[in-house]
């Protein structure tokens, strides 16, 4: 403690006891069992809030000379336990961070710290007609560089693609305490690409300290459908055919009967249902949206309007039903994610969700 606090500035450096819990949880509901029942498996010793890149080199050059295990956190909303400690040492948080250095509105860039928050970057972009266009569910509670250390996916990447689609530019501090920069480009003909290295490394190839995004210009024209579907096969196979004549829909989320009761906020709602969103200029998404649904409606889907989908996504984010399940004593909820070719993806579905209906009470299933 006393190497760091002559290593880096006043108030950089805390072993506050309450800030040392909240940093030995994350959304995964094994930690968050875990600190329930009072025990100590995931803290940390100390935890460093960094300013600069320069701090983040000092902290790391040191912690691999003293040998100190270091964990990157970015705002705790991770699944999977990645930024738990698992030997204690330094938890190195970098919501302080949070910086916004370049919007280049010619190339439709920008350049930002990572601990910044999604929803800030967002609200920052959406006042000048702007959008980074990526929204995780957990976007007011994640940031840019937790994003690109989780390889992250929004709700819209079926147009925009995932975080990797979108990242130019990146700034790492590698355990020698040396900073790579490789800088924004839009593509290289020769060479692998570096970014590669770290993005879903979840912070174990270095510490992400600063980003370069492709942003969009706001969309003058958005289409809303949602539209119910007999039966699962039928939807799967609709989604099939929407994007490989390519379409290009904003939001395409296909809900089985069970997670449609949810989502609908109907309990008596019987079908699966699908949500659909067109989007960009209105002669051309007009025509995507009436040929989607062509394709829709050859398969008996109904068209239901567009306020079940304006209602979802209002409420998008919202993260409550998972985290009251966990917060109840014995009560466990889990996301399982699982990805596959389309003549494979119905199977797989089946098998996970015939299996899980064993062991737990409800199974809901969403195609994305």
């Amino acid at each position: 403690i006393d190497d760091l606090n002559n290593l880096l500035p006043k108030g950089r450096v805390s072993i506050s006891q309450e800030e040392i819990l909240d940093h030995s949880y994350d959304a995964w509901s094994v930690s968050i069992k875990t600190r329930q029942q009072g025990k100590d498996d995931f803290f940390p010793d100390v935890i460093v809030y960094p300013q600069s890149e320069k701090e983040v080199s000092t902290l790391l050059a040191w912690a691999s000379e003293s040998k100190v295990p270091v964990t990157p956190w970015g705002a705790g909303s991770a699944v999977t336990g990645a930024p738990l400690p698992l030997t204690g040492g330094v938890s190195l948080d970098m919501s302080r961070m949070n910086k916004i250095f370049n919007l280049d509105q010619k190339n439709l860039t920008v350049t930002v710290q990572a601990g910044i928050m999604g929803d800030q970057l967002e609200n920052y972009l959406s006042e000048r007609g702007l959008t980074l266009n990526h929204s995780p569910q957990s976007i007011e509670r994640s940031t840019a560089g937790g994003w690109v250390a989780t390889r992250s996916t929004g709700q819209f990447s079926s147009r925009y693609g995932g975080i990797e689609d979108l990242l130019l530019g990146i700034n790492v501090v590698i355990p020698n305490g040396e900073i790579v920069e490789i800088k924004p480009a839009i593509r290289a003909s020769m060479g692998p690409d570096l970014k590669e290295i770290f993005l879903g490394a979840e912070g174990t190839m270095g510490v992400i300290t600063q980003v370069t995004f492709k942003i969009f210009v706001v969309s003058e024209n958005q289409i809303f459908e949602a539209i119910s579907f007999d039966t699962v096969l039928a939807g799967i196979e609709t989604m099939r055919k929407i994007m490989q004549i390519g379409l290009r829909p904003s939001l395409i989320r296909f809900y089985d009967e069970d997670e449609s009761r949810h989502v609908t906020k109907n309990a008596s709602f019987s079908s699966c249902i699908m949500f659909l969103c067109f989007e960009g200029i209105s002669m051309v998404s007009s025509a995507e949206y009436q040929t989607a649904i062509g394709f829709c409606k050859e398969a008996g889907g109904l068209l239901l309007g567009r306020e079940l989908v304006q209602d979802w996504m209002l409420r998008r984010f919202d993260y409550s039903t998972i985290e009251n399940i966990v917060s109840k004593p014995a009560g466990v909820a889990e996301t399982v994610e699982v990805a596959h070719f389309w003549t494979g993806i119905y199977a797989t579905y089946h098998e996970l969700k015939k299996t899980l209906a064993e062991h737990v009470d409800e199974v809901l299933g969403h195609f994305s």
